[in-house]
């Protein structure tokens, strides 16, 4: 059995590899220029729309035009993305480094 302390602080470990908290490599992308990078998590911070997102080896242009939410999530390898609008951060898992 775990403690309550214990129990919580294996989740917090937990959520930093799973988001890279710890990571120098995430990145608050607020701009309309092209990003490259290595990453494995995104997640939209203020209402965002995405012209363009490379995402597991395929380069998706037909978000184009959709909002995504505030904390909306997808998982995958990111390794470029160009916003239309919005405030998204990427995760760069801390085993991935």
């Amino acid at each position: 059995m775990y403690s309550f302390t214990a129990l919580i602080n294996l989740l917090n470990k937990l959520r930093q590899q799973t988001f890279g908290s710890q990571s120098l490599n995430n990145v608050i992308i607020s701009n309309t220029s092209p990003s490259t990078g290595e990453w494995y998590t995104l997640e939209v911070m203020d209402d965002a729309v995405i012209a363009s997102i490379r995402i597991d080896g395929n380069t998706v242009t037909s978000l184009s035009g959709v909002t995504l939410k505030q904390g909306f999530r997808t998982y995958g390898q990111i390794t470029a993305i160009t916003l239309t609008s919005g405030i998204v951060r990427l995760y760069a898992g801390d085993n991935k480094q």
